[in-house]
């Protein structure tokens, strides 16, 4: 989730960016009633495999992958410009897992759509969607 000053209750505002070094808070008009904003960037050393293998000893696949995402210049193929996360949009956002569960405790049942992508924000670098909730208020009942 990428949050705004007016997402975060102002006596915990000082603490939060104190703990987040570096991090941007969006304009609090940023997103429209109904939308939330995540980040889409990886760090490809966390992909690290349950064998212990690192993404950068297996092929060049998850390179690629991640080159997408990464406006400007790919390395993965030189000459190629890439535009970032566009084309997203109709991609459900999902919630994996709940926040203060141990991993080990994790089901399939733990997921939850939470939203569908609308818009990729290239100054931010973030998906943004709209709530699922918001979405099924708008669809007919069967």
């Amino acid at each position: 989730m990428r949050y705004r000053a007016i997402d975060i209750p102002p006596d915990e505002l000082g603490i939060f960016l104190e703990a987040s070094p570096g991090y941007e808070l969006p304009p609090n008009d940023f997103l429209k009633p109904d939308q939330f904003a995540f980040n889409f960037e990886f760090d490809r050393n966390s992909l690290i495999g349950p064998d212990g293998v690192t993404p950068e000893a297996r092929s060049s696949v998850m390179n690629d992958w991640g080159d997408v995402f990464v406006d400007g210049e790919n390395q993965s193929f030189p000459g190629q410009k890439m535009r970032g996360a566009g084309g997203l949009s109709g991609s459900p956002a999902w919630r994996i897992g709940a926040p203060g569960r141990p991993i080990q405790d994790w089901t399939p049942a733990a997921c939850e759509l939470v939203g569908i992508v609308t818009d990729w924000n290239r100054a931010h670098r973030v998906l943004i969607a709209t709530s699922a909730a918001k979405l099924l208020d708008l669809a007919p009942e069967f």
